[in-house]
C-alpha cells in the first residue's frame, strides 16, 4: 500500500480471491458477510437501475454507466 494512503487506513481484510473479491469486501463491510457477495452485487445493480439518470450525471457519459451496469449484470469470474 502506498505510504501516502496509510494514514487513512484503519484496518485491512483478506477475502477469497475468486474474481468476486471486491463484492466480498463490500458485503462484509456492510454487514452481509463476505459469503453473501452476490447480494451486494444485486443491490448495486438495483441502485444503478433505480438511479440511472443520476449516475449518467456523475459519470458524465451514458456509455460509461452502461458499461458499469453490464459489468455488474454479467456474472463472470475474472482473476483477482
Amino acid at each position: 500500500m502506498p505510504v501516502e494512503y496509510q494514514p487513512y487506513v484503519v484496518d485491512t481484510k483478506n477475502v477469497m480471491a475468486d474474481g468476486h473479491c471486491g463484492f466480498r469486501v463490500v458485503a462484509g463491510l456492510i454487514g452481509f458477510g463476505e459469503d453473501n457477495w452476490a447480494r451486494a452485487r444485486q443491490d448495486l445493480v438495483a441502485e444503478l437501475s433505480w438511479n440511472m439518470n443520476l449516475y449518467v450525471g456523475v459519470f458524465l457519459q451514458e456509455g460509461i454507466v452502461g458499461e458499469v451496469f453490464e459489468s455488474l449484470t454479467i456474472l463472470r469470474r475474472r482473476p483477482a
